[in-house]
């Protein structure tokens, strides 16, 4: 495969950012062994890689790093790298976050005729995406419209490049915008400033098909079979254990990462067969019920069951006596 593979790492030995990127490129290697891996950082991140953290960098092809203004904080050093990954590596590219688990050959990327392809955000379009009214306040705080050639808002999870002029454009746009997110907004966000750039350079971006960034927690179970690349999102971090979905999305795999400076025999299988690894707990809701999850009701009514446990059942109750009061009169 002649097509690079690109991550962005910012992290110490407080955080579980290296852990997760291990994870991903573990797995990378397990169905890509010859892939060219690049890992772009920033110094401090390349300062902390001894001891244990050093076992990484064997499973990486390249290690890069960019300057980053000193002010910026972690998470804002992270999107800054990534918003400049074109500039700094040579040949085209697929960019993936850390939060990833490859589940395929990628050999097929050396066939993309596409200068740009990212997958959409949830797997939808703009018509039917939950919470569109947030992505056009944030557009006019940044001073731009959506129109109807905006068909989708993309994830960048995952992002194929050509190394052409175009592609070039492309980011150098994208990082423009992020800067001025950052600047107007106080926003380490890149997505929107990827909308913005693909807006203003009248929409090079292709959608890719789902498999290249299969969204596990976003209607990614119609692409889970054929997934080349599982996104489960950084953020289910913060779930309990017993509410992930992804059994990758548990943290006691990164604490254990950690501990080893390896990856164990248990976790080599999960990865080995990481399509097949989700919660038996888990269950299927489409239509009324899938959009219920994005309602304010919803929202509260999971904090309670969550955060007021004890209020959660006396309104269950409650609920419980007056439907049989109801069925007792009929």
């Amino acid at each position: 495969m002649k097509t690079k593979i690109v991550y962005v790492l910012v992290s110490d030995e407080k955080d579980l950012y290296l852990e997760q990127a291990w994870l991903s490129v573990y797995s990378l290697r397990l169905h890509n062994p010859t892939a060219y891996v690049v890992v772009l950082m920033d110094d401090n991140t390349e300062r902390s890689l001894v001891g244990k953290r050093n076992k990484f960098c064997e499973l990486v092809t390249e290690i890069k790093v960019v300057d980053v203004p000193i002010e910026y904080t972690p998470v804002q050093r992270s999107r800054y790298i990534k918003t400049k990954a074109r500039q700094h590596v040579v040949g085209d590219f697929l960019f993936i976050d850390t939060d990833t688990v490859v589940t395929d050959t990628l050999d097929e990327l050396d066939n993309m005729e596409m200068e740009i392809g990212v997958v959409p955000e949830f797997h939808i379009d703009l018509n039917h995406f939950p919470g569109v009214s947030g992505l056009h306040a944030i557009a006019q705080q940044l001073g731009w419209s959506y129109n109807e050639n905006d068909k989708y808002n993309y994830n960048s999870g995952a992002v194929y490049v050509k190394d052409t002029p175009t592609a070039h454009q492309f980011y150098q746009m994208w990082h423009e915008c992020w800067l001025k997110s950052v600047t107007v907004l106080h926003r380490h966000h890149d997505q929107p400033p990827l909308a913005m750039a693909n807006h203003l350079l009248n929409h090079p971006i292709v959608p890719l098909n789902g498999v290249w960034n299969c969204q596990i927690l976003e209607r990614g179970i119609f692409y889970l079979p054929d997934a080349k690349l599982v996104h489960y999102f950084a953020t289910s971090r913060l779930k309990s254990k017993d509410d992930y979905i992804y059994v990758l999305e548990n943290s006691d795999i990164f604490r254990e990462v950690k501990e080893l400076g390896a990856i164990s025999k248990r976790t080599h299988q999960l990865l080995a067969d990481a399509k097949r690894v989700c919660n038996s707990r888990t269950q299927i809701v489409a239509g009324a019920e899938a959009d219920l999850l994005y309602t304010h009701v919803y929202r509260v009514i999971k904090n309670l069951y969550r955060r007021y446990p004890g209020m959660f059942r006396l309104l269950n109750n409650t609920l419980k006596y007056l439907g049989n009061i109801k069925s007792n009169l009929k």
